[in-house]
């Protein structure tokens, strides 16, 4: 400590410590929680900012209950965690198949529209113009159900084992853990 103290340099205090209640297990384009606890080392009351790194491709964590960070006041706090494994938060719960059907109706509005497009060129019959209109109009209106994105999914996490670095930090201190994140099939 002496050789520290010459040289003008000194020990930082640590103000805190981080842990979480890893691991934890998640299926691959889903989601999971774990808790981060940041307990001060003495009288600290802050605002600590909470961050994971080294997450595995197509992975985020969320921090639903604060935007800021976690409030410490001279006690352990605690602050749930999201780790979702796909790119779209939470999208397999928000995700809605396709109605059984949708693909008979699809092929029927193109063969209409198809039909539509020959009727509404032919100069030879003689039927009133806003009628042919209406007539198309009709046989389309079936396609305005089907715009959409059902067809493309969001970039997954791909399974295996992950370490996932869980940090604190308050000015220059910061303070690590590690998650173990298991994703599976």
């Amino acid at each position: 400590m002496a050789l520290l103290a010459l040289s003008g340099l000194r020990a930082s205090a640590q103000l805190f410590t981080v842990t979480n209640n890893g691991p934890l297990t998640v299926e691959s384009g889903h989601y999971g929680t774990f808790t981060v606890t940041v307990t001060p080392s003495g009288n600290l009351s802050a605002l600590v900012a909470i961050n994971c790194s080294n997450l595995p491709a197509n992975s985020e964590c969320f921090f639903p209950q604060s935007v800021n960070g976690l409030e410490v006041s001279n006690t352990p706090a605690t602050m749930t965690v999201i780790f979702d494994s796909a790119t779209v938060y939470n999208y397999e719960t928000k995700a809605t198949p396709l109605r059984r059907g949708t693909e008979r109706v699809a092929l029927a509005s193109l063969f209409a529209s198809a039909l539509c497009v020959l009727f509404v060129g032919r100069r030879r019959l003689r039927v009133w113009p806003g009628l042919r209109m209406m007539v198309c109009a009709l046989a389309l209106l079936p396609l305005a159900g089907l715009a959409g994105c059902a067809s493309t999914k969001p970039l997954v996490t791909p399974p295996g084992n992950y370490l996932v670095n869980v940090s604190a930090s308050y000015g220059t201190f910061t303070a690590n853990s590690t998650l173990n994140i298991t994703v599976t099939p």
